[in-house]
């Protein structure tokens, strides 16, 4: 565990009393910003991995996680449903969903018609190609079919070139990057415009040694460079204000970060970055004491990050103005202010050890038993649900539980 954030190794349970006027339910109202009515937000998301996507029939991602423990942290609930191509964004423009997902890159136009978030992932266009035919610089584009995904960023990229340039590219769109690439692969096409990041994890994922991304000493050769950000429709300022400050935390915590590590094949290092690094290489070679210095004391620099995003964490969790349960196999490791008020107990060593089940009345533990048991095994059980809450005094209260 040494080095590793500590929440990763656990469960979380975020309990949710029911009744304001029960001991322990009422949440602190903050100083500031108080909290918006219960909100449930329609989510609609194109297919793009790794931001989303569906597998073994659950929808994950990394911005799912995201948007997962932003409503946790808010007492949101949200539903998301997949949509082609670019029906995400008229949705949104229509009022028929709330927030769209998928990889959606920043623009001037979207930004003025929908309410964008703050960025969370820098990345950009890459030209790919079948493998040994290597397409390493625009110029190289000249005369060639090329396919991208139709209404998106690499097909307006696309004709922008082509019209700037005079490349005179034979530009076929696609209703999905899929359909692109196994074109691509199938040699239909000569090249491929298309995100950064869903071709580094789609080219792992299924096509290894079939399409190829140009790279150079730096790093991989962008078309452009672009950032990606969730998509809320107009009329929902306060709540894409709320969502921005829940990125936020999660950005201090680390928890952003724990998430690009999950689901990223590379960081966000660009070619300015990879000089830096390419520059300190050569330093360190030259001067191999002073090299050997920097290396430790980057390394100091890093542990005592760690060390902080942990104590933020930790923090927030304690501070959390709902219940927050941690476990490992049912076995309770932790259980914060909020939930130690709500049950009745008087000090956090009461509780570790007990069984999640001692938390609920009696009535219910056989189906909690069985929700757990269908985690364990990979059969189908919710993550938020209703119970009957139980207090050290034998008090019975109403519950919503959320997990994790």
């Amino acid at each position: 565990m040494a080095g590793r954030p500590w929440f990763r190794i656990v469960s979380v349970l975020l309990l949710l009393p029911l009744f304001r006027g029960a001991p322990g339910a009422a949440a602190p109202e903050p100083e500031t910003n108080p909290p918006l009515p219960r909100v449930h937000l329609r989510v609609v998301a194109r297919t793009l991995e790794p931001f989303v996507f569906a597998q073994d029939g659950k929808v994950q991602g990394i911005e799912v996680d995201l948007i997962n423990v932003a409503c946790s942290m808010l007492g949101w609930t949200y539903e998301v449903r997949p949509v082609a191509g670019d029906g995400a964004l008229e949705e949104l423009t229509r009022g028929t969903a709330d927030v769209g997902a998928g990889g959606i890159y920043v623009t001037p136009e979207r930004s003025r018609n929908l309410l964008m978030t703050t960025p969370h992932l820098k990345t950009g266009l890459v030209a790919l190609s079948p493998s040994g035919a290597h397409v390493e610089a625009v110029r190289d584009l000249a005369g060639k079919k090329v396919g991208v995904r139709r209404a998106a960023a690499s097909e307006a990229l696309a004709r922008e070139l082509d019209g700037k340039l005079g490349l005179r590219l034979s530009i076929t769109p696609f209703g999905s990057g899929e359909e692109c690439l196994d074109s691509l692969r199938d040699g239909r096409l000569d090249a491929v415009l298309n995100d950064y990041q869903n071709s580094l994890f789609v080219i792992r994922q299924r096509y290894a040694g079939e399409i190829t991304m140009p790279r150079g000493m730096l790093g991989p050769r962008l078309l452009s460079r672009n950032e990606v950000a969730f998509a809320f429709r107009p009329g929902l300022e306060k709540e894409r204000d709320a969502f921005n400050g829940a990125l936020a935390s999660m950005r201090r915590s680390g928890l952003m970060a724990h998430f690009r590590e999950k689901w990223l094949v590379e960081g966000e290092a660009f070619e300015a970055v990879k000089l830096l690094k390419w520059g300190a290489v050569i330093l360190a070679g030259l001067l191999l004491a002073a090299g050997l210095y920097f290396g430790w004391f980057r390394s100091r620099r890093r542990i005592s990050a760690l060390e902080e995003a942990e104590r933020i964490t930790r923090s927030l969790i304690e501070e959390a103005p709902v219940g927050v349960l941690l476990h490992r196999a049912g076995t309770i490791l932790y259980l914060n202010r909020h939930g130690l008020a709500m049950f009745g107990i008087e000090s956090p060593e009461a509780v570790v050890g007990l069984s999640t089940h001692d938390l609920v009345a009696p009535a219910e533990k056989e189906r909690i038993r069985s929700f757990s048991m269908g985690r364990l095994t990979g059969e189908a059980a919710p993550d938020r649900y209703r119970t009957i809450g139980l207090r050290r005094n034998g008090e019975k209260f109403a519950l919503e539980v959320g997990v994790a």
